[in-house]
C-alpha cells in the first residue's frame, strides 16, 4: 500500500494527522484520480479529469472474527484469522491517550495472527490515568490470550507503541510467558511513574 504510506500532508494542512479509522469493520474509501497534464500541489485542481476509481482499504481480511473482550479485570477486543488455528498470538497496545485502538489488531489478523487490541487505562472501568496501570494486568491478559483455544503456545509477542512499547519491554523482562517484543518509538526503561508488579515496584528511571 504504498501509494498511502508515501502520502505527503497538502499545502496548508495540519502536520500529525493520521489516516485513521475507529471502526476496523468497514473500509476507507479513497478517490484516485487521473488528470490531463501535471497537476501543480500548490494550485487548484483544475485540469480535465481523465479517470476516477474509488479503493477500498479494509482492516480486516475476509472470515476474520472480532470478539470484545470483558473477562475479569481485562478489556479490549480479540481478532481472530479465518481457520481453525492454532494461531501465534500477540497483545498489541497503544500510548498515552488511552482508550482502545484496533486497527493495527486486525491487520495482523488479516495476517494470520491472534491479536488482542489491549486497553490498560482511560478505557470502560479501567484506570482513568496512565500512572495508576499495574504490570499484574499485563500478565492477566498474557495468560488469558494463552488459554484460548486458537491460540498457539507456549509464548505470545507483545507490540506497543509509544507508552505501549515502554510497557512491551517490561513485559519481556518480568512475564516469561511473553516470547516476542515489538517496541515502537517508546523509551528502553520505565517512564514517567514506578510500575507496580506483585508485592514490589519497578522503578521509574531518573
Amino acid at each position: 500500500m504504498g501509494l498511502f504510506w508515501s502520502m505527503q500532508p497538502s499545502p496548508g494542512q495540519s502536520l500529525g494527522q493520521r489516516l485513521d479509522t475507529e471502526n476496523v469493520t468497514t473500509p476507507h474509501l479513497v478517490d484516485i484520480s487521473v488528470h490531463e497534464g501535471h497537476v501543480d500541489v500548490m494550485g487548484e485542481d483544475t485540469l480535465p479529469r481523465l479517470a476516477l476509481t474509488c479503493v477500498e482499504w479494509w482492516y480486516m481480511a475476509d472470515g476474520v472474527k472480532r470478539m470484545p473482550v470483558k473477562e475479569g479485570l481485562i478489556r479490549g477486543t480479540l481478532f481472530l484469522p479465518p481457520g481453525p488455528g492454532k494461531f501465534p498470538g500477540v497483545l498489541d497496545m497503544y500510548g498515552v491517550l488511552g482508550g482502545l485502538t484496533e486497527r493495527r489488531a486486525a491487520l495482523l489478523a488479516s495476517r494470520g495472527f491472534a491479536a488482542l487490541a489491549l486497553a490498560y487505562f482511560n478505557y470502560d472501568d479501567l484506570p482513568k490515568d496512565v500512572t495508576d496501570i499495574d504490570l499484574d494486568y499485563f500478565e492477566e491478559a498474557t495468560d488469558w490470550l494463552l488459554r484460548q483455544p486458537s491460540v498457539l503456545g507456549p509464548g505470545v509477542g507483545a507490540l506497543g507503541i509509544s507508552k505501549g512499547g515502554e510497557i512491551a519491554l517490561a513485559m519481556a523482562v518480568h512475564l516469561d510467558k511473553v516470547a516476542a517484543v515489538i517496541s515502537i518509538s517508546s523509551p528502553t526503561v520505565i517512564a514517567t511513574a514506578p510500575l507496580p508488579y506483585k508485592d514490589s515496584l519497578l522503578p521509574a528511571a531518573q
